[in-house]
C-alpha cells in the first residue's frame, strides 16, 4: 500500500463494484474544517488528520464510528492486541500492519459480490421485493409513518452512500418491525455513548478497548446464525436481524434520501426476518457501549429513551445517573465504555427516542456531555422539568390567551345574521363536511356571508366563518340567538398540554402544544360545545368571541 501524504476526497464510485471498504461513503471533517467524503480505509489511515465524522443523523454517525470500530476490533483478534491497538491510536498513529490486513480481505466488503455481498444474503435474492425506505427507521415505508419524510414505496431509490450507510445502520439500530421482523441483538434500540476525542484516531482509540467476550468469527455475508446463546464478540458486532439483498444496481438516478444524483441507485430490495435472531431469554450479551441498568449490581437491561413527553424535557437523561425516590437510591446504570474511560470529560451521547408501546423510533437526537462523574449528576439533577417555551412560542401556555376574541363589527354582523337561520338550514349544516361536497349546506353559507361583503371589510375568513356555522349547528340550544347574549368561551376549555404522564417519583410530566387546527380544531371544539349543550348549564355561548376566535387562528 502507498503511503498517503494526506486527506483526499475521492470521485465517487460510477460502477456496480461498490467495496464498503475502499469506495468513498463517509463525510468527515478534517482539521482544517473542510467537509470531505472517504472511504473507511482512508479515514483509518489518516485518522490523525480528521475532526470527526459527521452526518445530520447522530445513528448515521455512531453507527460509521461502530463499523471502524468492528474492523479493528476484527484485525485486533484478542485481548491484548487490542490493548497494543488502543495505546497506538490514542497516541495518534494507526499501525501499518492493520491497513495491510484490511486490504487483504477486501473480498469480504463487496456490495454486490454475486456469492459473499456484504451484510447481505444471496439465498432470498428471488424472495419478496420491499422498498430500500425499510433500511432507514426515519424514512416513510410500509405502515411506518415519518412525519418529516414522503414517499412511494414503489418508486424509493437508494444511491449506494445511502444503501451502505443503512446496512451498516443495520447492527446496532434495528428496531422491531412487523411480520415478527425482531430487533437488533440489545432489542429496541439503546441509548449509546461516544467518547469524544480532539481527532478521529483517539476518539477510535477511546472506544476501543478489551473485553472479556471471546473473540469468534464476524460474519460479513450469508444467513447470520449465532453460534450459541453466549454470542461472542465479532457475532454481536456483526448482528444481522434481517435477510437483506441489494439486487442489482439501477443507473445513476436521484437519491430519496440524500438527493444525491451521480451515483447508482438500488431499489426495490429484499428485506426478510432473519428467524435465527429471534428473541432468547437465555442470550447473553453487553454490548461495549450501551448502558445497562443493574440489578444487585449486575447488569441486566438496557437503558432506553420513552415517552415524548418525558424525551422533552430530558427525562429519559436523567436515567444515566443515580437515582433517588424517598429513601430508595437507584444507582446509575453501567457502560463499558465509560468505565474504560474513567475522568473523561467529551462525550456524545445517541438517543434514539422509542415508542414503548411498539418499539418504534419516533425521533432521534444528540447531547454532549461533560462527564459522567464528579458534578455532572448535579447539573443534570437541576434541569427543567418542563419544557422552556420562549416569548412568542406558539405552545406557551398563555398562546390561547393571547388570541385576540374582541369581536370585530364585520364578525358581530356576520354572527347577527347566523341568528336568523332556520331549522332546516341548521340541519344542512349539522351534517355537512367540507365547501365543496356539500352544497346545500354551502347555498346556505353564501346566503349570509355574500351580502355582508359590501358592507364590512372585517368580516371573518372564509374557512373561520364555515366553521362557525357548524360548531352552531352542533351546539342545539345553545345556537345564536338574538335574545340573548351568552358568556361561555368554548376555546377556553381547549387543553393547553398533551395528556399528562406520571414519572416513577411521582412527578406530572406535561407536554405542552400549540392551538391546533383543521380537524383537531374542529373536533375539540364541537366536542366542549356538545359537552356544555348537554349539561344543565343555562349559560349561553359567547358566539360573537368565539367566532373572532377562529379567524385569529385560521388567518393565521
Amino acid at each position: 500500500m502507498k503511503k498517503r501524504q494526506g486527506l483526499k476526497a475521492e470521485p465517487a464510485a460510477e460502477t456496480p463494484d461498490w467495496n464498503v471498504l475502499a469506495s468513498p461513503w463517509l463525510e468527515v471533517v478534517d482539521l482544517r474544517g473542510r467537509t470531505l467524503r472517504c472511504s473507511p480505509i482512508d479515514a483509518l489511515a489518516n485518522a490523525s488528520k480528521i475532526h470527526r465524522i459527521v452526518s445530520p443523523n447522530p445513528l448515521d454517525v455512531f453507527a460509521a464510528h461502530r463499523f471502524l470500530l468492528t474492523l479493528l476490533y476484527w484485525v485486533a483478534g484478542d485481548a491484548k492486541k487490542t490493548q497494543l491497538l488502543r495505546r497506538a491510536l490514542l497516541r495518534g498513529k494507526l499501525p501499518d500492519v492493520v491497513l495491510k490486513r484490511l486490504l487483504r480481505e477486501r473480498d469480504h466488503f463487496h456490495l454486490f459480490d454475486r456469492k459473499v455481498p456484504f451484510l447481505q444474503d444471496p439465498a432470498v435474492a428471488s424472495a419478496k421485493e420491499s422498498t430500500p425506505a425499510y433500511l432507514f427507521a426515519e424514512m416513510a415505508a410500509g405502515t411506518n409513518v415519518a412525519h418529516f419524510h414522503h414517499g412511494h414505496d414503489d418508486s424509493t431509490s437508494l444511491c449506494l452512500r445511502c444503501a451502505t450507510l443503512g446496512l451498516v445502520r443495520l447492527v446496532p439500530w434495528t428496531q422491531s418491525g412487523g411480520a415478527g421482523k425482531t430487533p437488533s441483538i440489545h432489542n429496541a434500540p439503546p441509548i449509546m455513548p461516544l467518547a469524544i476525542g480532539k481527532n478521529l484516531a483517539e476518539t477510535l482509540g477511546l472506544n476501543l478497548f478489551p473485553l472479556n467476550i471471546p473473540q469468534g468469527k464476524a460474519q460479513w455475508s450469508g444467513h447470520f446464525r449465532p453460534s450459541s446463546s453466549r454470542v461472542k464478540l465479532m457475532e454481536g458486532l456483526t448482528w444481522n436481524p434481517r435477510r437483506v439483498h441489494l439486487l442489482e444496481p439501477q443507473p445513476p438516478g436521484l437519491c430519496s434520501r440524500c438527493g444525491e444524483a451521480s451515483l447508482p441507485t438500488v431499489g426495490p430490495i429484499v428485506f426478510e426476518k432473519n428467524e435465527a435472531c429471534k428473541k432468547d431469554d437465555k442470550r447473553v450479551w453487553r454490548d461495549p457501549a450501551a448502558f445497562y441498568s443493574l440489578k444487585d449490581g449486575v447488569p441486566f437491561a438496557t437503558v432506553k429513551s420513552g415517552k415524548e413527553s418525558i424525551a422533552s424535557t430530558g427525562g429519559d437523561l436523567r436515567n444515566l445517573f443515580e437515582r433517588t425516590y424517598g429513601k430508595k437510591v437507584e444507582p446509575a446504570p453501567s457502560s463499558l465504555v465509560i468505565e474504560a474511560n474513567s475522568g473523561h470529560c467529551s462525550w456524545w451521547v445517541v438517543v434514539p427516542c422509542t415508542n414503548p408501546a411498539n418499539n418504534k423510533s419516533y425521533d432521534h437526537r444528540a447531547v454532549w456531555f461533560e462527564g459522567f462523574d464528579g458534578d455532572a449528576p448535579k447539573l443534570v439533577g437541576g434541569w427543567p422539568t418542563e419544557v422552556v417555551i420562549a416569548a412568542g412560542d406558539p405552545r406557551a401556555a398563555d398562546s390561547v390567551a393571547r388570541v385576540s376574541t374582541k369581536p370585530s363589527p364585520g364578525v358581530a354582523a356576520f354572527v347577527r345574521a347566523a341568528s336568523t337561520l332556520d331549522a332546516v338550514a341548521w340541519s344542512l349544516l349539522g351534517t355537512a363536511s367540507s365547501m365543496e361536497d356539500d352544497s346545500a349546506a354551502f347555498d346556505v353559507f353564501t346566503s349570509i356571508y355574500w351580502p355582508l361583503r359590501s358592507k364590512h371589510a372585517s368580516l371573518p375568513c372564509k374557512p373561520a366563518a364555515w366553521l362557525a356555522l357548524k360548531l352552531m349547528a352542533s351546539a342545539g340550544r345553545f345556537r345564536p340567538s338574538t335574545q340573548r347574549a351568552g358568556k361561555f368561551r368554548p376555546w377556553e376549555q381547549l387543553k393547553s398540554h398533551q395528556p399528562e404522564s406520571k414519572t416513577r417519583d411521582g412527578k406530572i410530566r406535561q407536554y405542552p402544544r400549540a392551538i391546533p387546527r383543521g380537524d383537531v380544531l374542529e373536533t375539540e371544539m364541537r366536542q366542549i360545545i356538545r359537552k356544555h349543550a348537554s349539561s344543565k348549564s343555562t349559560t349561553g355561548i359567547d358566539w360573537p368571541s368565539t367566532c373572532q376566535f377562529l379567524h385569529e387562528v385560521l388567518s393565521q
